[in-house]
């Protein structure tokens, strides 16, 4: 059975990827829905579409697992992405928020006036 349309699939149409067996024709980009050659695909299995789910940005749609074409493998699956947090953004923001000294001023540093002359 074809992973995208669901019907049989004749040895000299299969084509598979990583254990997904599909018709070359149907291969198509989970998030565009354009048709995608089997160089130039790439595979996203749950586990890594969970974390990255987990740091996406709000306004980003929530990416599945599933194939995807070069453009948006980069642009929602790699470091470089712009629609992801850092990977320890959750840690920081909650380290900041716990901390009672964060929302005391430290004047320690502020450069004096009278050092100039």
């Amino acid at each position: 059975m074809c992973y995208f349309c669901e019907r049989h699939i004749t040895p000299d149409e299969l084509t598979s990827s990583n254990g997904i067996k599909f018709h070359s024709s149907c291969l198509k980009c989970e998030h565009c829905l354009d048709k995608i050659s089997v160089t130039t695909l790439h595979f996203v299995d749950p586990k890594t579409a969970a974390e990255y789910g987990a740091r996406r940005k709000p306004g980003y749609p929530n990416c599945s697992s599933g194939f995807y074409c070069q453009f948006h493998f980069r642009e929602f699956f790699t470091a470089r992405s712009t629609s992801l947090y850092p990977k320890n953004w959750l840690d920081k923001d909650s380290d900041f928020i716990d901390s009672p000294s964060s929302t005391t001023l430290d004047t320690s540093d502020t450069p004096n006036s009278d050092e100039g002359e």
